[in-house]
């Protein structure tokens, strides 16, 4: 659907409360930082780091978090479930889950993983709850373009690719 994540790109998914949008961003997530040797960072405002690693363990094992802590598993199951979740120990996940983060922040923070890390991807869970500074005489919606604009200069700059979630 979205044709691959083309370096410098910016795309943007828009959806319906409760219609799968994170077990989509978090499928991305695995398939490119879990199943590829590829960098992703993930900046969560609705969600907490906690919240998004156990939503990615439940997707990865096919079983709750509880079932896993709880469960009974043979010893062969056990070292199946240990391994899916070191996979995702090793994987290069980073997830900031910082509240109503302001958009220069996110544009910092991406510039320093880009440096640091080579991360070969950045999604934007929620770009409503990201803020750019004093608002006196914009509407959210002139705010918002402005936070898209300044986020497609940033894939541009970093040479990479943008998913953003609203």
């Amino acid at each position: 659907v979205t044709g691959g994540f083309q370096k410098g790109q910016l795309t943007t998914v828009a959806v319906r409360p409760g219609m799968g949008k994170t077990a989509f961003l978090l499928s991305v997530a695995n398939n490119l930082a879990v199943r590829s040797p590829y960098s992703v960072a993930i900046f969560s405002s609705e969600r907490s780091s906690r919240k998004m690693t156990t939503r990615l363990i439940e997707s990865e094992t096919g079983m709750s978090v509880d079932q896993l802590n709880n469960g009974r598993l043979k010893a062969s199951e056990k070292d199946h479930m240990r391994s899916l979740v070191n996979g995702i120990a090793r994987a290069k996940i980073f997830i900031d889950d910082t509240p109503y983060l302001p958009v220069m922040e996110l544009v910092r923070k991406c510039r320093q993983l880009k440096q640091q890390q080579e991360v070969d991807l950045v999604i934007v869970d929620y770009v409503e709850l990201l803020t750019i500074g004093p608002a006196h005489d914009r509407t959210r919606g002139e705010q918002l373009l402005d936070i898209m604009h300044l986020i497609k200069k940033t894939a541009l700059e970093l040479d990479i690719p943008f998913l953003l979630f609203s």
